[in-house]
């Protein structure tokens, strides 16, 4: 299991919910990053609140920016 940040509705800190996953394995050609710290920037904030659109690859998820090791293959 894993866990993500995640929201449904835009608005201020409150919106934010941790939820359990478990991630997908890798398809042919790709790797998967066991996540081991997260950066949220000033854009992601935008983004909670409404004034950017979130990105199509990582809709409504925060921890674009992460570093972490490969953990599958």
């Amino acid at each position: 299991m894993a866990t993500r940040i995640e929201f449904s509705k835009h608005g201020g800190p409150e919106v934010l919910n941790a939820s359990k996953f478990t991630p997908n394995a890798p398809a042919e050609n790709e790797v998967q990053v066991e996540n081991k710290a997260i950066g949220i920037n000033y854009i992601d904030t935008y983004i909670r609140s409404g004034l950017y659109p979130p990105p199509s690859i990582a809709k409504a998820v925060f921890g674009t920016e992460a570093a972490g090791h490969k953990s599958a293959r």
